[in-house]
């Protein structure tokens, strides 16, 4: 009861944690216009299977005939008027395959809807990953900056007064003036990324990313991938299909009514007929069509197996991916401390002549390059936790 109960908090705080991201999500949906799409084809299912469902006992015909006779042992020409009316009617249930094809047609292409969007949330998961991880970092250089700044006043200070080797403050300085392009850089980077993303969703606010629990499972992953459910509905689709055309034989019962205008001096005036048979179509090719449609069904049936392994690949990746940047983060907490009071030591080493400026810049270069690992590391499992919890939830669907 216990493990249920903290499993249940387990799920919450991460659906806590993903919903600002999860608006900006939907938010980019109502701006391409997701819904209208989805249900228009919806709608255009419903009214194709609705059309077939009515042509099942109301597939009407009306045919129009005037004949116009003048015969020789006659005085006076005469003509007539044919109108006919016929119904063909499905009551056997030939066109029910048709109806159920329909239907798995319909069911296929909103799959592929749902592949967009699932493109469309992990696109919009890089893009703001990127944005976030590119202000980490942006405000980690710049504080690296301001930190490096002072230093160099007081060497300016110090060089000043012969206190200290004026080339080591050019130096300092020269090396500042390449960390400030960089800063600027990345500030106009960020400015274009915050432009992108207003694309999708102008009122919404780029989403912060906090840390997130994992909550995933492989069989969910597997079992939510649209992708995978497209091919199986279409294999469905052409197997239905195939048992359609091999009941092209089933008869439809034909019922009609005739009237004919007719002035003919040697008939008996107007009359009518009621009729009333069956329809059969025995095509040469219908066994052999059939039977490609169902060589053509089994085919993509068997293009699962392969799509399967994929999605499985996938899952694994990002999971390795998630569980590779913990470890880095952890690893790195320690790493960190070290190179931070490395880097206090070796600034006060610095000014007071123990070591020159290549050994301080070789400790300041260390150390950022430990900071901005651990920020990469960060976003890294973030961004896959993210991504699977909402491809294994299926949230990003509904």
């Amino acid at each position: 009861m216990k493990r249920h109960l903290i499993l249940i908090l387990i799920v919450s705080l991460s659906l806590n944690a993903t919903e600002p991201v999860l608006d900006f999500y939907r938010s980019a949906l109502q701006t391409l216009k997701s819904g209208q799409i989805t249900a228009l084809e919806t709608r255009r299912g419903e009214s194709s299977i609705s059309a077939e469902r009515t042509n099942r006992f109301s597939n009407l015909s009306l045919d129009a005939i005037y004949t116009y006779t003048k015969a020789d042992q006659l005085k006076d020409s005469f003509n007539m008027t044919t109108f006919a009316l016929s119904d063909s009617l499905d009551l056997f249930g030939k066109h029910t395959h048709t109806i159920e094809t329909l239907r798995l047609e319909t069911l296929g292409n909103q799959r592929l809807i749902d592949a967009r969007k699932q493109t469309l949330y992990i696109s919009l998961i890089d893009m703001i990953t990127a944005y976030r991880k590119g202000k980490a970092l942006y405000g980690l250089h710049q504080s690296l900056y301001t930190q490096q700044d002072g230093i160099l006043g007081h060497l300016k200070t110090a060089a000043a007064s012969g206190n200290f080797a004026r080339m080591d403050a050019e130096r300092f300085s020269n090396t500042l003036a390449l960390l400030l392009l960089q800063l600027t850089k990345e500030k106009n980077a960020l400015a274009a990324m915050r432009e992108q993303l207003k694309l999708y969703a102008p009122q919404q606010r780029i989403p912060s990313l906090d840390e997130v629990a994992l909550n995933a499972d492989q069989n969910a992953f597997i079992a939510h991938e649209p992708t995978l459910q497209y091919t199986v509905l279409h294999s469905r689709q052409i197997a239905e299909q195939a048992s359609g055309v091999s009941k092209e034989w089933v008869p439809d019962v034909v019922v009609g009514a005739a009237y004919q205008f007719n002035n003919d001096p040697t008939s008996y005036g107007d009359n009518y007929a009621l009729n009333a048979g069956i329809h059969m179509g025995f095509g040469g090719g219908i066994a052999k069509q059939a039977e490609s449609l169902r060589v053509t069904a089994l085919q993509t049936s068997l293009q699962s197996v392969q799509q399967t392994i994929e999605v499985k690949q996938r899952y694994i990746a990002l999971r390795n991916a998630f569980e590779t940047a913990e470890q880095l983060i952890e690893n790195l907490q320690e790493a960190e401390v070290r190179a931070d009071k490395t880097s206090d030591v070796m600034q006060k080493a610095y000014l007071r002549h123990f070591v020159d400026f290549n050994a301080y810049l070789q400790t300041i270069q260390n150390l950022l390059a430990i900071k901005e690992q651990a920020i990469d590391a960060r976003f890294q499992k973030i961004r896959s936790a993210l991504i699977l919890n909402a491809l294994c939830s299926g949230v990003i669907y509904e």
